[in-house]
């Protein structure tokens, strides 16, 4: 997806890519169209057996929102739920999507923004067994009232721009965030409480 106005996609599938959803910056288009980027709304989609499950180079500040999302990212040892790479200038907000079969980290934010509510998080790290949940080298990551269905090394955050906030989940052991932003950490109401070091 590059240019695309208020993009609206509905009930869409697939399987064994290596990148299930990307987006970019599109070039103009000669004497008729700009190029761009998309911002709209993706509901019901899924990616199965994929490298990455929605690959963002590029997407519009307006937003993307994903609902009911499923994606199951194990085509490769450094598989991505979400990867927002450097150079992306937008904002991604998934609700109510569920995430297992993760080989490495549910999502990887480089720049950008990424919002997660009422997510159900089966597993992470299943070939690449140290990895967190969360990796963010710059950007902002909102995660909230999701379901995570184990415990253990939820988050690593660095980088100078790094703002993340973990507020009202939920998982059946403590889940350990590594906090090299300091006070741009926000964590509140986890059940159990998020440990950070």
């Amino acid at each position: 997806f590059g240019r695309s106005d208020w993009q609206y996609c509905v009930n869409t599938f697939c399987y064994g890519y290596h990148t299930g959803y990307r987006f970019y910056r599109s070039a103009d288009v000669e004497g008729k169209l700009p190029g761009g980027k998309t911002n709209g709304n993706f509901v019901g989609i899924g990616a199965d057996k994929v490298v990455y499950g929605i690959d963002v180079e590029d997407s519009f500040s307006i937003g993307v929102s994903v609902t009911n999302g499923e994606f199951a990212p194990f085509g490769a040892g450094d598989s991505r739920g979400i990867y927002m790479r450097k150079g992306n200038t937008g904002n991604f907000t998934l609700v109510n999507c569920n995430f297992w079969a993760v080989a490495s980290a549910v999502a990887e934010v480089q720049d950008g923004s990424l919002n997660m509510s009422a997510c159900n998080i089966q597993e992470w790290a299943l070939l690449e067994k140290e990895n967190p949940c969360f990796i963010v080298g710059n950007g902002r990551l909102n995660v909230n009232s999701c379901t995570f269905n184990k415990g253990g090394y939820l988050a690593l955050l660095e980088g100078d721009n790094t703002k993340a906030v973990f507020g009202g989940n939920t998982s059946p052991e403590p889940l350990r965030i590594t906090n090299k932003i300091n006070n741009r950490l926000m964590v509140w109401t986890n059940n159990p409480s998020i440990e950070t070091d």
